[in-house]
């Protein structure tokens, strides 16, 4: 499995105070649930994360206040706390939303002033919510566009499309959660920096979308497995 996991990460271990964030977003939103250090180190090994990093990046979520631990006999289990699921409930939509923003809108209204949407030029924004004054957009401009998705992220998207694709390709028949958190990752570094906007809002290369459908498809294939209380002591 480590194999496709180098699909997706280029045989680079991810940053693990991240990659955390994105296991406790993932597995342990409900409030019921909690992660054992034993079960966090299973997971995480296939993706390369040392021991000693995992135990480092653990003590700064608790620092950070997204995590609570406490001891249960000889193991510590970790549970987010109010903040930390309220932060991944935030990103939740974006990653794991199937509903994309069709109306796109074009505020316009004096410089710095603007409140929401896709800034792309001084005193303009692209937006899914109606502005004062009412300005849709059927069509967008190249140049619209590429202030929407830069070639460095462009660039990002289409080579992630290309691993993502690889990927399924490849996918085994059994299911993996350390390969699930791994596309889950990826996919979260990815989409939260990306405007969230019509399709169309982005450049006709950008494949953005290609990589969206695989991403369901093989979430739906890696279903969320089940860390509730009651399998603390799960290894």
């Amino acid at each position: 499995m480590s194999s496709l996991i180098d699909i997706l990460t280029d045989g680079r271990p991810p940053r693990t105070w991240s990659m955390l964030v994105t296991i406790f977003g993932d597995l342990a939103l409900d409030p019921g649930t909690r992660l054992t250090g034993r079960t966090l180190a299973a997971l995480t090994a296939p993706m390369g994360i040392r021991p000693e990093a995992l135990r480092t990046a653990l003590h700064r979520l608790r620092r950070d206040g997204w995590i609570e631990s406490t001891r249960h006999g000889r193991l510590t289990a970790h549970a987010l706390t109010e903040f930390g699921r309220d932060q991944s409930r935030a990103a939740g939509p974006r990653i794991y939303g199937a509903d994309i923003p069709t109306g796109l809108y074009l505020h316009v209204t004096e410089p710095g002033a603007l409140q929401e949407g896709c800034v792309i030029a001084p005193g303009l924004a692209l937006a899914t919510t109606p502005g004062d004054p009412l300005l849709p957009l059927d069509t967008v401009p190249d140049w619209m566009q590429a202030r929407v998705c830069p070639p460095d992220l462009l660039g990002q998207t289409n080579a992630f499309a290309d691993r993502i694709e690889a990927l399924a390709r490849r996918l085994e028949t059994e299911t993996d959660t350390s390969l699930r958190l791994v596309i889950v990752h990826e996919w979260r570094r990815l989409v939260l920096r990306t405007p969230a906007l019509p399709d169309r809002a982005f450049p006709e290369t950008w494949r953005g979308a290609e990589a969206r459908a695989h991403i369901r498809a093989l979430l739906t294939a890696l279903p969320r497995p089940d860390y509730s209380t009651s399998s603390i002591e799960q290894p």
